[in-house]
């Protein structure tokens, strides 16, 4: 627990501080145990289910974004709340590790996003990385009640 709180405060400061292509959410952050496979490509129509948790941290972000960034609070509070999804997200993760290793890759591009906005005075850049990630999120996951089912055999690693 300790040490999800500790990369909860510290990660701020190291997504600020880390180029935007070499960010990433380890596994190991969140207590997962098992390997992310290279390759998180799905099978054309297939969507991961998104489970309540990552429903509700993606629709704050989508919230959040929606309202617009007209000034640097505005870029401030959406880098801030994508930062609270994200350890929510991570806190509250059920996944199955294929599922897991796509959401990873979406949430290691928001979390690189909110850091530039923090820093670049202008944030047009991040506002369309957010958007991109948005984007491949609704292309990834299923929100819907009646969404597609992971597959079959597949485990949650929770």
């Amino acid at each position: 627990m300790r040490s999800i709180l500790l990369l909860m405060l510290l990660s701020p400061a190291l997504v600020a501080a880390t180029p935007p292509d070499a960010v990433a959410v380890p596994a190991s952050a969140h207590g997962h145990e098992h390997a992310h496979p290279a390759s998180t490509s799905l099978t054309p129509g297939h969507r991961w289910r998104a489970d309540a948790p990552l429903r509700r941290a993606m629709q704050q972000i989508r919230h959040v974004r929606a309202e617009g960034v007209r000034s640097t609070t505005d870029a401030l509070h959406l880098a801030t709340t994508i930062d609270a999804a994200i350890a929510d997200m991570i806190a509250h993760c059920a996944l199955p590790a294929d599922a897991d290793a796509a959401l990873h890759q979406i949430i290691g591009q928001l979390g690189g996003a909110a850091g530039r906005l923090r820093r670049d005075a202008d944030p047009r850049q991040s506002l369309a990385a957010i958007d991109a990630a948005l984007e491949r999120y609704a292309l990834v996951f299923d929100e819907t009640a009646a969404g597609a089912d992971n597959p079959a055999g597949a485990e949650s690693h929770h």
